[in-house]
């Protein structure tokens, strides 16, 4: 594998990225390839799949935003992410004004060192890696946007004016528009009540909009077996808990919120809400064989159930909204076992045409109830969803922390 110089730029960082999502471990030099490794390979069908599904730039994105580098610069995690590593070039990303996409492209003749300038028609987008593809083989096209190339600044009102031309398409996953239809709603919703005074930028008036209904956005989404009043006046706690400790967020290079501490303050307001949950000291209990004993305790399954909801939707429905259709957000995840059991998930359900995969007999017919209750098979085992998962830490950036 040829030594690249730290940092590297984007061209390289996806080229690597590449390396690892087909698999080419005869580039690494000590790597010995195994006859076995084959059938955990991406053939070509998977891969076509896999680009048809349109889930590789979710992929991507935990993979940008994992510490597989050694450079340790805070004090909240240790090593660093290929996201940090790219901000060394480009000082956008610190301030949230800048975004890295990635599509699938399969060769049909031989490239060289090409760069397919403003393919996309804007910008700093387009841009190929550089390096000789054979025909037929696949390769991850990266696209970068910088601040300058969203109108006024603003990332998500650029998507939204692009939606439908697809000039933009590679910034947006394949959600974006879903996204910005409940946005509309949400807007024509809020025009409704005589008190609404949305503020004159376009990208402020979507931001507060979006902001304004995480709490609810979290509380009716992780399986809480509650009457809906009683839904909202949890959804209105966990509100009021973000927007305090987003507000008092360091404002340091190196300071990020940690998200057991944070869990620790919703879960509190939830339990307060519903007694039939358990602590939080219980929920990060990781004795295993204490789990499986207590699996079977109904309200301890229930408990594991919302936690475990908890801290998918706060990625689903906050974080990446908020990373990958406002630029705010960067996240760090440090748990590399985490990121290879969902890559796992993805090998396996594209090799069964995302068909789920139960386990057949390595799974009881209680573990088999257990995980229809947790509805794993419609997270972690859904293609489009199982690369949501909580960071180790998050923050808020400049382009929406203004706007506090």
């Amino acid at each position: 594998m040829p030594e690249f110089i730290i940092p590297r730029d984007e061209k390289v960082l996806c080229e690597l990225f590449g390396d690892f999502l087909f698999m080419k471990t005869e580039k690494f030099r000590g790597f010995r390839k195994e006859r076995s490794d084959d059938k955990f390979r991406l053939n070509t069908a998977d891969l076509r799949l896999l680009n048809k599904t349109g889930v590789v730039g979710r992929f991507f994105r935990r993979w940008f935003q994992t510490t597989w580098g050694v450079n340790t610069w805070s004090a909240f995690f240790e090593g660093e992410t290929p996201r940090q590593e790219l901000s060394h070039h480009y000082h956008d990303f610190a301030d949230g004004g800048a975004l890295l996409s990635v599509e699938m492209e399969q060769q049909e003749q031989n490239h060289s060192n090409i760069l397919e300038a403003d393919r996309f028609g804007i910008g700093t987008c387009g841009r190929n890696v550089g390096m000789t593809n054979r025909a037929g083989e696949w390769r991850i096209v990266p696209h970068l946007f910088l601040k300058k190339d969203f109108v006024d600044g603003g990332i998500f009102t650029t998507g939204m004016r692009n939606a439908k031309s697809k000039s933009l398409a590679p910034s947006f996953d394949f959600g974006f528009n879903k996204f910005a239809e409940f946005m509309i709603r949400a807007e024509k919703a809020a025009k409704s009540l005589k008190s609404y005074s949305p503020p004159e930028n376009e990208e402020e008036k979507w931001w507060k909009l979006f902001w304004s209904q995480i709490g609810a956005s979290l509380a009716f989404n992780i399986e809480l077996e509650l009457p809906p009043e009683r839904l909202l006046k949890i959804a209105l706690g966990l509100q009021d808990c973000m927007d305090n400790v987003v507000r008092h967020q360091g404002s340091g290079a190196g300071d990020f919120i940690e998200i057991d501490n944070l869990f620790g303050y919703l879960w509190q307001i939830i339990t307060d809400n519903d007694k039939r949950l358990l602590s939080h000291a219980e929920m990060i209990d990781k004795n295993e064989d204490t789990m499986d004993l207590r699996m079977r305790e109904p309200d301890y399954l229930y408990s594991t159930k919302v936690f475990y909801h908890l801290g998918h939707m706060f990625d689903e429905k906050i974080l990446f909204p908020t990373g990958t259709y406002f630029g705010g957000a960067e996240c760090v995840w440090t748990d590399q076992q985490n990121f290879l059991g969902a890559f796992q998930n993805t090998i396996s359900l594209l090799k069964s045409n995302l068909a789920v995969i139960k386990g057949g007999t390595r799974l009881s017919r209680e573990e088999k109830r257990q995980m229809d209750y947790m509805g794993i098979e419609k997270t972690a085992l859904n293609i489009e969803r199982t690369w949501f998962a909580p960071p180790t830490v998050f923050r808020l950036l400049p382009s929406v922390m203004r706007y506090f």
